[in-house]
């Protein structure tokens, strides 16, 4: 049987939104305090099309200097951070929050659809839906 420990500690919002930034940075390998709250980052995978589809999306490669890492990188031939196969890029937050919501208002929209077209064929072929039935 589980123990009732109570309840933790309330932390104010901007603290867990700093955190939450923290770890993230730590999660990336990136010392917490040297990455730009205004960008997101991420390992990308050094070939031609990975980093080109990235690009596309608006990342750009993060240069030596910009951040600190917890791991060990290298310098590439434009100063990229570089470790193993992998290239560290960032980009604009509201960029990468404006192409997540337009992720989501898509996914919603095609799951809206399916269904609409799955309730039109059960009424083609007569098939009550839970809809009908509950207004009787």
């Amino acid at each position: 049987m589980a123990k009732n420990v109570g309840s933790a500690p309330e932390v104010p919002a901007t603290e867990v939104r700093n955190r939450a930034y923290d770890e993230m940075a730590s999660v990336l390998g990136l010392q917490a305090g040297t990455t730009d709250p205004n960008r997101v980052y991420r390992w990308v995978n050094r070939s031609a099309v990975k980093t080109a589809r990235a690009r596309m999306k608006g990342y750009s490669v993060v240069k030596k200097g910009e951040v600190e890492t917890l791991v060990d990188v290298e310098s590439g031939p434009d100063d990229s951070l570089i470790a193993g196969d992998l290239v560290l890029m960032s980009v604009e937050k509201d960029v990468f929050l404006a192409r997540k919501k337009r992720e989501v208002e898509l996914a919603i929209a095609r799951t809206q659809q399916a269904g609409d077209d799955t309730l039109q064929k059960g009424k083609k072929l007569g098939i009550r839906t839970i809809r009908e039935t509950s207004d009787d």
